[in-house]
């Protein structure tokens, strides 16, 4: 650091500190909110079964509470798209940290059903709501093209973890605890871990006259392209690029929140599983998407560096991502007498897991730059306010109506195989459309 006449310059060896500090930091408390946030599916596939034994409700109606709280956490998600372009992270995350304590600290004290479902799906609607969009697009913010898929694996491992520490710690709370009691517990994790992450996360890097880490995969063009141009709402849905990523992430979303809200259940229903493995094969998933998330993540830098394409690299991984899902679904259908096959299909899974969220959206970073966070903030919105609410919902009621899962498990297996057809149909380079193209060139010329 000098000084000159009174003023201080920063040393270009600080600003590069500043900034990796900074980045890591955005990863950390990305992690958390992904903790947080996939804690409270971990945790209702766990208490689901104690739930509806001491409140004497059906499977469905107890999902419900799931479904809507998804439903509330779409709605949220759009709006915090556009409270993170104006406020940043840190005001998400301040409201996410107050909303995510009262969604299980208020539940905890139901004792009708209306006392169950009204605080659960507000309260955990907004919070999940306020922490999905921020915390991506913040490392979106940070990390582009050849960094982008490993910054993310990282922050993704969040939500592994979470799936690992709660099923097994809500496993050996509930041996001589009531769900009550767990969810009092699960409030308290949540506002700490998402005090954390409000302190440490950081506005866009721009803010600090820093600059993301990674480089465009595709050179300038790509970025001159499409990246750098201000997208408005109507003319991003316009686009194949939108729509084509939405129908991917919606079939597989459907898929796999009607599996994992359900996936202990089935287990010991389905498969006669004792609880204790059931609910160690789904700690598995988790522990298996702690080595994915980040391992997978660096592989799809290399991959899209390698292609020269980062656009086209993203959407062709987004296809083997949800064939991973049907493979996944086919072990989990044929595995029922397996343990072998049940935990290749956990290994598939989790794979999935780790490769279609951080591939759509880093799809879509690479068209839309920096105008993705309110386009993903309404994708999800459309996304997340009917996949993953009526996948909960449906898996549920087929399993009251069959008295298994098997129906609802053939009809995830379909999704997943269509998710992989829309994958497939996005366009692998990132162009601006003709009309869009003219209009950029008349305001270069004005």
């Amino acid at each position: 650091m000098d000084v000159k006449g009174g003023l201080v310059f920063m040393s270009e060896n600080t600003g590069t500190n500043n900034s990796k500090n900074y980045g890591l930091m955005v990863i950390a408390a990305s992690f958390l909110a992904y903790f947080v946030f996939f804690g409270y599916r971990s945790a209702f596939s766990v208490l689901l079964s104690p739930m509806t034994t001491d409140m004497g409700w059906d499977t469905a109606s107890v999902t419900a509470g799931y479904s809507i709280m998804m439903l509330i956490y779409a709605v949220v998600s759009y709006f915090s798209g556009v409270i993170f372009s104006k406020f940043g992270a840190k005001f998400c995350f301040a409201i996410a940290t107050i909303t995510g304590f009262l969604g299980y600290f208020v539940t905890s004290f139901a004792n009708t059903y209306l006392m169950y479902l009204l605080p659960y799906s507000i309260f955990a609607g907004t919070a999940t709501g306020m922490l999905f969009v921020p915390a991506v697009s913040t490392i979106r913010s940070w990390f582009i093209g050849n960094a982008y898929g490993k910054a993310f694996g990282f922050a993704a491992a969040g939500a592994c973890i979470a799936q690992v520490i709660l099923t097994l710690g809500l496993k050996a709370v509930l041996l001589t605890m009531d769900w009550r009691f767990a969810m009092k517990m699960l409030g308290a994790v949540a506002l700490v871990l998402l005090l954390i992450a409000t302190l440490l996360t950081k506005k866009p890097p721009q803010t600090y006259n820093m600059k993301p880490k990674g480089e465009m995969i595709g050179g300038k063009k790509a970025m001159s392209e499409t990246a750098a141009y201000s997208w408005t709402i109507g003319e991003a849905f316009k686009t194949h690029y939108v729509w084509g990523s939405i129908l991917a992430f919606f079939c597989s979303c459907f898929s796999e929140f009607l599996i994992w809200s359900q996936l202990v259940n089935y287990w010991v229903v389905d498969a006669k599983m004792p609880m204790e493995t059931s609910t160690n094969l789904y700690a598995f998933i988790g522990l298996l998407g702690c080595i994915f998330a980040p391992a997978l993540g660096a592989f799809s830098d290399k991959y899209a560096a390698k292609k020269g394409n980062e656009t086209k690299a993203r959407s062709t991984l987004m296809f083997y991502a949800a064939l991973g899902g049907v493979i996944g679904m086919l072990c989990l259908l044929a595995g029922k007498t397996s343990i072998i096959i049940s935990v290749l299909a956990c290994i598939f899974f989790a794979a999935y897991w780790q490769g279609m969220p951080g591939q759509v959206t880093g799809y879509m970073g690479s068209v839309f730059g920096k105008s993705f966070p309110q386009i993903w903030g309404l994708s999800t919105l459309i996304i997340m306010g009917i996949g993953p609410a009526v996948g909960s919902f449906l898996g549920a009621k087929l399993f009251d109506i069959f008295g298994s899962y098997q129906v609802s498990f053939i009809v995830s297996t379909i999704m997943f195989a269509l998710s992989a057809f829309f994958a497939l149909t996005l366009p692998k380079e990132a162009k601006l459309p003709a009309n869009l193209a003219k209009k950029q060139n008349e305001n270069i010329g004005a």
